[in-house]
Protein backbone atom coordinates (compact mmCIF):
# COMPACT_ATOMS: atom_id res chain seq x y z
CA UNK A 1 0.00 0.00 0.00
CA UNK A 2 1.44 3.59 -0.34
CA UNK A 3 -0.24 6.58 1.33
CA UNK A 4 -0.25 9.66 -0.21
CA UNK A 5 -1.72 12.95 1.27
CA UNK A 6 -0.73 16.45 -0.86
CA UNK A 7 2.68 16.06 -1.73
CA UNK A 8 3.72 13.65 1.15
CA UNK A 9 4.46 10.12 0.72
CA UNK A 10 5.20 7.07 3.20
CA UNK A 11 8.19 4.49 3.17
CA UNK A 12 9.78 2.21 5.79
CA UNK A 13 13.55 2.32 6.05
CA UNK A 14 15.22 -0.85 7.48
CA UNK A 15 18.67 0.46 7.28
CA UNK A 16 19.48 0.57 10.75
CA UNK A 17 17.45 -2.43 11.47
CA UNK A 18 18.84 -6.07 13.39
CA UNK A 19 17.51 -8.28 11.11
CA UNK A 20 20.11 -10.08 9.00
CA UNK A 21 21.14 -7.49 6.40
CA UNK A 22 22.37 -11.13 4.12
CA UNK A 23 18.66 -12.14 3.69
CA UNK A 24 17.17 -8.75 2.63
CA UNK A 25 14.45 -6.66 4.83
CA UNK A 26 12.26 -8.10 7.23
CA UNK A 27 9.14 -6.82 5.45
CA UNK A 28 10.27 -8.78 2.04
CA UNK A 29 10.87 -11.90 3.52
CA UNK A 30 7.49 -12.22 5.48
CA UNK A 31 4.99 -8.95 5.11
CA UNK A 32 3.15 -7.45 2.57
CA UNK A 33 5.07 -3.95 1.24
CA UNK A 34 4.09 -0.85 3.64
CA UNK A 35 4.20 2.28 2.19
CA UNK A 36 6.18 2.81 -1.40
CA UNK A 37 9.88 0.96 -1.63
CA UNK A 38 12.65 2.84 -0.44
CA UNK A 39 14.05 2.35 -4.13
CA UNK A 40 11.21 4.13 -5.65
CA UNK A 41 12.37 7.32 -8.17
CA UNK A 42 9.63 9.44 -5.66
CA UNK A 43 11.84 8.31 -2.81
CA UNK A 44 14.98 8.22 -4.01
CA UNK A 45 14.21 12.05 -5.03
CA UNK A 46 12.80 13.40 -2.19
CA UNK A 47 16.38 11.68 -0.49
CA UNK A 48 18.86 13.57 -3.16
CA UNK A 49 17.04 16.94 -2.03
CA UNK A 50 16.51 16.48 1.58
CA UNK A 51 12.68 16.42 1.82
CA UNK A 52 12.44 13.71 3.67
CA UNK A 53 11.61 13.29 7.76
CA UNK A 54 12.51 10.37 9.92
CA UNK A 55 10.07 9.46 12.42
CA UNK A 56 10.87 7.33 15.54
CA UNK A 57 8.63 6.21 17.84
CA UNK A 58 9.16 8.66 20.74
CA UNK A 59 7.46 11.31 18.24
CA UNK A 60 3.94 9.90 18.61
CA UNK A 61 4.43 8.58 22.47
CA UNK A 62 5.64 11.36 24.00
CA UNK A 63 2.83 14.01 23.24
CA UNK A 64 -0.56 12.18 24.62
CA UNK A 65 -2.60 13.73 21.67
CA UNK A 66 -0.68 11.79 19.45
CA UNK A 67 -1.28 8.19 20.42
CA UNK A 68 -4.91 7.64 19.02
CA UNK A 69 -5.71 6.95 22.86
CA UNK A 70 -8.81 4.99 23.75
CA UNK A 71 -11.89 7.17 24.20
CA UNK A 72 -10.63 9.98 22.01
CA UNK A 73 -12.28 11.00 18.57
CA UNK A 74 -10.06 11.44 15.70
CA UNK A 75 -10.60 12.11 11.88
CA UNK A 76 -8.32 11.34 8.99
CA UNK A 77 -10.03 12.89 5.71
CA UNK A 78 -7.48 10.91 3.25
CA UNK A 79 -8.46 7.68 4.44
CA UNK A 80 -12.35 8.85 4.78
CA UNK A 81 -11.98 8.23 8.95
CA UNK A 82 -14.27 9.99 10.76
CA UNK A 83 -15.03 10.59 14.33
CA UNK A 84 -13.30 7.15 15.20
CA UNK A 85 -12.41 6.20 18.99
CA UNK A 86 -8.46 6.38 18.84
CA UNK A 87 -8.25 2.24 19.57
CA UNK A 88 -10.74 1.41 16.90
CA UNK A 89 -8.73 3.55 14.40
CA UNK A 90 -5.72 1.43 15.43
CA UNK A 91 -7.58 -2.03 14.36
CA UNK A 92 -8.67 -0.40 10.82
CA UNK A 93 -4.89 1.16 10.10
CA UNK A 94 -3.45 -2.32 11.34
CA UNK A 95 -5.79 -4.65 9.31
CA UNK A 96 -5.27 -2.27 6.03
CA UNK A 97 -2.07 -2.12 5.99
CA UNK A 98 0.06 -5.36 8.22
CA UNK A 99 -0.46 -8.45 6.00
CA UNK A 100 2.01 -11.16 6.18
CA UNK A 101 2.67 -12.77 2.61
CA UNK A 102 0.28 -14.94 1.12
CA UNK A 103 2.94 -18.31 2.07
CA UNK A 104 3.13 -16.78 5.94
CA UNK A 105 -0.87 -16.71 5.93
CA UNK A 106 -1.34 -20.19 4.18
CA UNK A 107 1.48 -21.90 6.51
CA UNK A 108 0.23 -20.06 9.47
CA UNK A 109 -3.59 -20.87 9.46
CA UNK A 110 -2.44 -24.48 8.58
CA UNK A 111 -0.66 -25.19 11.55
CA UNK A 112 -3.07 -23.44 13.69
CA UNK A 113 -5.98 -25.83 12.69
CA UNK A 114 -3.70 -28.39 13.33
CA UNK A 115 -3.66 -27.44 17.19
CA UNK A 116 -7.48 -25.50 17.41
CA UNK A 117 -9.73 -28.00 15.11
CA UNK A 118 -12.43 -25.85 15.35
CA UNK A 119 -12.51 -25.43 18.57
CA UNK A 120 -12.94 -22.46 21.47
CA UNK A 121 -9.89 -21.68 23.19
CA UNK A 122 -7.84 -19.22 25.73
CA UNK A 123 -4.86 -17.91 24.52
CA UNK A 124 -1.76 -17.41 26.99
CA UNK A 125 0.95 -15.24 26.28
CA UNK A 126 4.03 -16.22 28.74
CA UNK A 127 6.96 -13.56 27.62
CA UNK A 128 10.62 -13.63 29.58
CA UNK A 129 13.70 -14.18 27.42
CA UNK A 130 15.91 -10.64 27.00
CA UNK A 131 13.16 -9.21 29.37
CA UNK A 132 14.90 -10.63 32.24
CA UNK A 133 17.74 -7.77 31.05
CA UNK A 134 15.06 -5.19 31.32
CA UNK A 135 14.29 -6.04 34.82
CA UNK A 136 10.99 -7.12 34.78
CA UNK A 137 9.60 -9.35 36.93
CA UNK A 138 7.27 -12.16 35.60
CA UNK A 139 3.87 -12.49 35.73
CA UNK A 140 3.69 -16.37 37.96
CA UNK A 141 2.31 -20.19 37.00
CA UNK A 142 0.18 -19.47 39.75
CA UNK A 143 -1.61 -15.98 38.49
CA UNK A 144 -2.02 -17.97 34.97
CA UNK A 145 -3.60 -20.52 36.56
CA UNK A 146 -6.05 -18.60 38.39
CA UNK A 147 -6.67 -16.66 35.58
CA UNK A 148 -7.73 -19.33 34.08
CA UNK A 149 -9.54 -20.80 36.60
CA UNK A 150 -11.71 -17.04 37.29
CA UNK A 151 -12.75 -16.85 33.07
CA UNK A 152 -13.72 -20.79 32.80
CA UNK A 153 -16.74 -20.31 34.21
CA UNK A 154 -17.54 -16.52 32.53
CA UNK A 155 -16.63 -17.87 29.08
CA UNK A 156 -16.79 -21.92 29.02
CA UNK A 157 -19.84 -22.65 31.25
CA UNK A 158 -17.59 -24.22 33.70
CA UNK A 159 -15.46 -26.71 31.45
CA UNK A 160 -12.20 -26.36 30.52
CA UNK A 161 -11.04 -25.42 27.01
CA UNK A 162 -8.18 -26.11 24.71
CA UNK A 163 -5.33 -23.53 25.98
CA UNK A 164 -2.73 -22.40 23.89
CA UNK A 165 0.23 -20.99 25.07
CA UNK A 166 2.62 -19.18 23.12
CA UNK A 167 5.99 -17.97 24.58
CA UNK A 168 9.76 -16.76 23.65
CA UNK A 169 11.02 -19.32 26.15
CA UNK A 170 9.26 -23.14 26.88
CA UNK A 171 9.94 -22.88 30.28
CA UNK A 172 6.85 -21.38 31.30
CA UNK A 173 5.05 -23.91 30.08
CA UNK A 174 6.59 -26.70 31.01
CA UNK A 175 5.83 -25.15 34.37
CA UNK A 176 1.90 -24.44 33.30
CA UNK A 177 1.88 -28.47 32.59
CA UNK A 178 3.15 -29.34 35.72
CA UNK A 179 0.90 -27.40 37.57
CA UNK A 180 -2.55 -28.43 35.95
CA UNK A 181 -1.45 -31.48 34.35
CA UNK A 182 -5.35 -32.59 33.59
CA UNK A 183 -5.21 -29.21 31.38
CA UNK A 184 -5.36 -29.43 27.26
CA UNK A 185 -1.95 -27.34 26.50
CA UNK A 186 -0.84 -27.13 22.94
CA UNK A 187 1.90 -25.00 22.11
CA UNK A 188 4.59 -24.34 19.04
CA UNK A 189 7.33 -24.99 21.70
CA UNK A 190 5.78 -28.62 20.84
CA UNK A 191 7.66 -28.24 17.53
CA UNK A 192 9.74 -25.56 18.15
CA UNK A 193 12.43 -25.78 21.28
CA UNK A 194 13.19 -22.41 22.52
CA UNK A 195 15.21 -20.52 25.39
CA UNK A 196 14.62 -17.55 25.19
CA UNK A 197 14.75 -14.59 22.48
CA UNK A 198 17.33 -12.05 22.19
CA UNK A 199 16.74 -9.26 19.15
CA UNK A 200 20.19 -9.15 18.66
CA UNK A 201 21.33 -12.45 18.39
CA UNK A 202 19.43 -12.97 15.02
CA UNK A 203 22.00 -11.49 13.55
CA UNK A 204 24.24 -14.37 14.00
CA UNK A 205 21.17 -17.01 12.69
CA UNK A 206 21.18 -19.10 9.79
CA UNK A 207 17.82 -18.28 6.97
CA UNK A 208 16.74 -21.80 8.00
CA UNK A 209 16.76 -20.81 11.88
CA UNK A 210 15.30 -17.84 10.91
CA UNK A 211 12.32 -18.93 9.20
CA UNK A 212 11.54 -21.22 11.64
CA UNK A 213 11.68 -18.58 14.40
CA UNK A 214 9.08 -16.15 12.24
CA UNK A 215 7.23 -18.94 11.25
CA UNK A 216 6.39 -19.99 14.92
CA UNK A 217 5.93 -16.67 15.98
CA UNK A 218 3.11 -15.94 13.17
CA UNK A 219 1.45 -19.23 14.32
CA UNK A 220 1.36 -18.05 17.77
CA UNK A 221 0.18 -14.47 17.33
CA UNK A 222 -2.55 -15.74 15.25
CA UNK A 223 -3.59 -17.98 17.52
CA UNK A 224 -3.47 -15.33 20.21
CA UNK A 225 -5.60 -12.94 18.07
CA UNK A 226 -8.78 -15.61 17.40
CA UNK A 227 -9.00 -17.07 20.68
CA UNK A 228 -11.84 -16.63 22.45
CA UNK A 229 -10.00 -15.48 25.59
CA UNK A 230 -6.38 -14.13 25.70
CA UNK A 231 -4.32 -13.99 29.34
CA UNK A 232 -1.15 -12.19 29.20
CA UNK A 233 0.92 -9.56 30.46
CA UNK A 234 2.08 -5.64 29.70
CA UNK A 235 6.12 -6.08 29.54
CA UNK A 236 5.69 -7.38 25.93
CA UNK A 237 4.64 -5.12 22.95
CA UNK A 238 3.17 -8.43 21.82
CA UNK A 239 0.58 -7.95 23.72
CA UNK A 240 -0.49 -4.50 22.42
CA UNK A 241 -0.45 -5.92 18.98
CA UNK A 242 -2.50 -8.87 19.39
CA UNK A 243 -4.93 -6.52 21.29
CA UNK A 244 -5.47 -4.44 18.34
CA UNK A 245 -5.23 -7.78 15.54
CA UNK A 246 -8.14 -8.75 17.95
CA UNK A 247 -11.64 -8.02 17.57
CA UNK A 248 -13.30 -5.30 19.85
CA UNK A 249 -15.95 -7.20 21.71
CA UNK A 250 -18.93 -5.83 24.32
CA UNK A 251 -17.60 -8.41 26.72
CA UNK A 252 -14.18 -8.41 28.10
CA UNK A 253 -12.13 -11.16 26.71
CA UNK A 254 -8.41 -9.21 27.14
CA UNK A 255 -7.04 -10.40 30.66
CA UNK A 256 -3.65 -8.66 31.32
CA UNK A 257 -1.91 -9.80 34.91
CA UNK A 258 -0.65 -7.14 37.04
CA UNK A 259 3.01 -7.99 38.06
CA UNK A 260 5.17 -5.92 40.76
CA UNK A 261 6.10 -3.22 38.86
CA UNK A 262 3.22 -2.74 36.33
CA UNK A 263 -0.04 -2.48 36.54
CA UNK A 264 -3.24 -3.57 33.89
CA UNK A 265 -3.41 -1.89 31.08
CA UNK A 266 -3.32 1.83 30.53
CA UNK A 267 -5.65 3.25 28.13
CA UNK A 268 -2.36 5.28 26.68
CA UNK A 269 -1.98 2.67 24.67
Amino acid sequence: MSLQQGNTCIYIDETDSVFPKQFGPFLENYVERIGLPATSETIKRARRTNRKKFMKWESVWIKMENRRTQNTIHDIEALNYYHVDGHDLKRNILKRIWRPLPKVRDNTCTKLEDYIKGEEYIAISMREGDKTKEGFKFATTEQYVEKVEEVIPIHFMGKVPLIFVATDSCEPLYRLREARPEWKIVSECDRVEQHGYDLQEQTHWSQEYLDTHYEKFFVELFAMAGAKVWIGVTYTNVSWWVYFMRENTEEQTFYLLETEELSTAPLSW
